[in-house]
């Protein structure tokens, strides 16, 4: 019995293991093909429509939209040739913003908050991680271009809210769709379990 249990954990954390790489992968991959649209002060970064998968998932997109973003912001810097590339502030700081936003969407995913009689946690979850990205990439990317802090952060939250708050949020609604949870379910990924308000 033992010898199931252990074996079935650890089919479980492979695949969530296997997730994580899926979804860093992507992020690096729309990054790296999109520099024009991701890295600049000015952004729509399509990538981010993937941030709000920590919701569903977890750690494994947590992980995954932070190795992402600093592996695509690596390489996007590269082909653009932005300081960032030099200094490394875009992959290091990049990366920071995004574990942090991803990392409090899935928690306040899991409260209990309700507006107008309805759970409200998807929708301050996915917003969260719009204003986290705005604040922290568009401080240090005003201070990396010498550009006034207003501007920055004006110009990551217009693209944030397009991507993430928008983008990410559609994308959260077409998984979250109880026969599509049942699908990712039963290839043996761990999903969170969601009200009748949300699914």
């Amino acid at each position: 019995m033992e010898r199931t249990i252990g074996f079935k954990t650890n089919i479980s954390r492979t695949r969530q293991l296997t997730l994580a790489s899926a979804i860093a992968a992507l992020y690096a991959i729309l990054v790296s093909i999109l520099p024009a649209t991701s890295i600049p002060i000015i952004q729509v970064r399509v990538a981010d429509v993937l941030m709000p998968l920590s919701i569903l998932f977890g750690w494994p997109a947590v992980i995954g939209v932070t190795i992402g973003a600093g592996l695509g912001n690596l390489v996007g810097d590269t082909v653009l040739g932005n300081p960032g590339a030099a200094t490394g502030v875009d992959v290091v700081l990049g990366s920071l913003a995004n574990f942090l936003a991803a990392t409090l969407a899935w928690k306040i995913s899991g409260k209990n908050w309700t507006l107008g009689g309805r759970r409200a946690s998807w929708v301050l979850a996915v917003n969260s991680e719009t204003v986290i990205i705005a604040l922290i990439v568009g401080t240090y990317l005003g201070l990396l271009y010498s550009i006034p802090l207003l501007i920055s952060i004006g110009g990551i939250l217009a693209g944030s809210i397009v991507a993430v708050s928008i983008g990410g949020y559609t994308l959260l609604r077409i998984l979250g769709r109880p026969k599509t949870l049942a699908s990712l379910r039963s290839t043996g990924l761990l999903v969170t379990e969601l009200s009748s308000d949300e699914a």
